[in-house]
């Protein structure tokens, strides 16, 4: 016998190759790895990237977050309300809360605002029919629901009015008690008297309203939200018409503005979000342009863009929206549309071909 197989055999087993000895290290890096991870920067890394990030709690302690809002004028002023009653205030930014609603009766907190001409000016709107509000801040609050809010309305949405301070709009949502007609008021004198502004609105058992919103540019035009259709007002809600167009019958739950490029945008219960580009005509539409033959409206700021594909975007993603139309925009009135169509010249301010 060769002193070669004398070892092995001493060794009790076969010799040991290389890729033998490469494999037992890598399993004994990867147990180490795995008992040990790695650190960075005192940050373990591997194999939890969650596992170094830390939530900080910021109230209000006890409740479940219904309402919350920001002061527009002021980015460390919160108010938030909760399903269980009570309305908290922070002046830091979220790290300090103190009750600002315990004196009053009002069971759940549905929905906030704060009036864009007057950040002490707050208004509470309840799921259990109340509606209130502060002038101070928070210090003190008085009673002012409507006195035809139907029992045990759900107050969905306000309005403060940024034209008039004590202007303010309540979309209210009775379907929860059967109650199916649209309930939208309106207030000039802080919600001491209140004015029914749905008359416009056709009744169905899909009317209720959820949604109220006053246009950021033109006093008295409003938009509103139901059940199955959107409507608009000229006329600060004594009329209402047809907003839908290609919009989905679908429950209309919020109506927001994306002002800087003058779109109107809705989220619905089900059927996503949806934006209405450029609202322009309807904040210049008149009376007397629509007995006009023909008008050109002012046209909104064009601006460029390149589109760009997130990295770990999907190609051909069916849960993407549409893309807004590139460039400006040109909208017009015709009394009378012919049937050749219409055609329309850009020129400068010499008339020329630019």
């Amino acid at each position: 016998m060769t002193k070669r197989k004398q070892s092995i055999q001493k060794q009790g087993g076969r010799p040991k190759s290389r890729t033998h000895l490469f494999a037992a290290a890598w399993i004994a890096l990867m147990v180490t790895v795995f008992l040990h991870p790695p650190v960075y920067g005192q940050r373990r890394m591997w194999p939890t990237p969650s596992e170094p990030l830390h939530w900080r709690f910021v109230g209000a302690q006890g409740n479940r977050v219904s309402a919350v809002v920001c002061d527009s004028n002021d980015i460390n002023v919160y108010y938030t309300g909760a399903c269980a009653g009570g309305v908290w205030k922070s002046s830091d930014g979220g790290t300090n809360w103190e009750p600002v609603f315990d004196a009053q009766s009002s069971q759940s907190i549905g929905t906030l605002a704060i009036a864009p001409s007057d950040s002490n000016q707050v208004w509470a709107g309840s799921n259990d029919g109340l509606v209130h509000i502060t002038r101070d801040g928070g210090k003190t609050w008085a009673k002012v629901t409507p006195p035809e809010m139907p029992p045990w309305g759900t107050v969905s949405m306000i309005e403060p009015s940024r034209f008039e301070a004590g202007r303010c709009y309540l979309a209210v949502d009775g379907h929860q008690e059967n109650v199916r007609d649209p309930y939208l008021f309106k207030t000039e004198d802080y919600g001491r008297t209140w004015t029914r502004i749905d008359a416009g609105i056709p009744r169905s058992v899909l009317s209720y309203t959820s949604a109220v919103k006053e246009d950021p540019v033109r006093k008295g035009l409003l938009y509103a939200g139901t059940a199955n259709a959107i409507y608009v007002s000229f006329d600060d809600g004594a009329r209402w018409k047809s907003l839908q167009a290609n919009l989905p019958h679908v429950c209309i739950t919020w109506i927001a503005f994306q002002e800087p490029f003058n779109d109107l945008v809705v989220g619905t219960n089900g059927r996503g979000i949806w934006i209405l580009d450029d609202v322009t005509p309807l904040q210049q539409l008149t009376l007397e342009i629509e007995r006009a033959d023909a008008h050109l409206f002012k046209p909104r700021p064009a601006y460029r863009f390149k589109a760009r594909q997130r990295v770990d975007s999907a190609p051909n993603d069916q849960s993407s929206g549409w893309p807004a139309p590139y460039g400006a925009s040109i909208n017009y009135h015709l009394k009378n549309v012919s049937d050749d169509g219409v055609q329309i010249e850009i020129l400068d301010e010499n008339g020329d071909w630019p």
